[in-house]
């Protein structure tokens, strides 16, 4: 599905209005979608920029943890699911007008300083999550609305607080190198939207 990308995006721009809509959150890296780069049997996560005068992606920079910021979160795909749903009166052709439901299950890594924060695992967590959205409407947010979508809805799963877990899954082959203040866990989510097939163009990915 297109405008993926965007979609997370969305996440960030909502939790930024009013969650961490605080001066302590001012200079923190709200990155969108990251990937994942394997190299000398070690696997690290990338943040991916869209650069439409090279016709693709390109690595922005590593998603590493920046002690130099008090909050750095970025978001990676895992998963995703469809299923067609056929809307509409059948026509003397055959044809219907189609809808694909589209699930996408992703994880939000998030990493803070305490010292920075003045705010726990616990507490930070607890900030993202009674703020996350779920149904954006049609005026709520432009970015959204913008993306040709017939709904959009986002659904947290689960959380995982232990660090060293989170660790290992996104820096598999490096040494655990946070310290005991460091707050780093993972959100797991869905992203639920429905589309009309053929209502996208190869060049709305690109712009």
């Amino acid at each position: 599905m297109p405008f993926l990308d965007q979609q997370i995006t969305v996440v960030n721009q909502e939790l930024l209005k009013v969650a961490l809509n605080d001066a302590r959150f001012e200079s923190g890296r709200f990155n969108s979608l990251a990937g994942e780069v394997i190299r000398d049997g070690k696997t690290f996560p990338c943040i991916m920029s869209q650069d439409a005068g090279k016709g693709g992606y390109e690595a922005l920079d590593l998603a590493v943890i920046d002690d130099t910021v008090p909050i750095q979160i970025y978001h990676k795909v895992l998963a995703k699911r469809y299923e067609l749903n056929v809307q509409g009166q059948k026509s003397e052709y055959g044809d219907r007008n189609k809808y694909v439901k589209e699930t996408v299950l992703v994880k939000m890594v998030v990493f803070g300083k305490f010292s920075a924060l003045n705010v726990t695992n616990e507490q930070l967590e607890a900030i993202i999550t009674t703020n996350f959205p779920d149904n954006i409407s049609k005026g709520d947010n432009s970015l959204a609305d913008s993306l040709n979508l017939d709904s959009l809805t986002y659904a947290m799963q689960s959380t995982n607080f232990l660090s060293k877990s989170v660790w290992q899954e996104e820096y598999t082959g490096y040494e655990f190198k946070l310290a005991p203040e460091d707050i780093f866990f993972s959100i797991n989510y869905t992203i639920n939207s429905t589309w009309r097939k053929g209502c996208f163009q190869l060049c709305n990915c690109l712009t």
